[in-house]
């Protein structure tokens, strides 16, 4: 019964988490204007960037797709 609950309680902390992670998901316009999507290499690696909420809205900001 104790895994049954414990499982339970990881199933809705994990469900919770969602949000969070969409929330970083955001494209990544860096100072000499790539964008960058989460899939790219240099993503994570990026620590200074203008975040834009799609790739189609940092084109249109100017920037070019990496």
């Amino acid at each position: 019964m104790r895994r049954i609950l414990a499982l339970s309680a990881l199933i809705a902390l994990c469900a919770g988490a969602q949000p969070l992670l969409a929330a970083e998901s955001v494209i990544k316009k860096t100072l000499d204007g790539r964008c960058l999507a989460p899939n790219h290499p240099d993503y994570w690696k990026t620590k200074v960037y203008t975040a834009k909420p799609s790739m189609e809205a940092c084109l249109k900001s100017g920037g070019k797709k990496a």
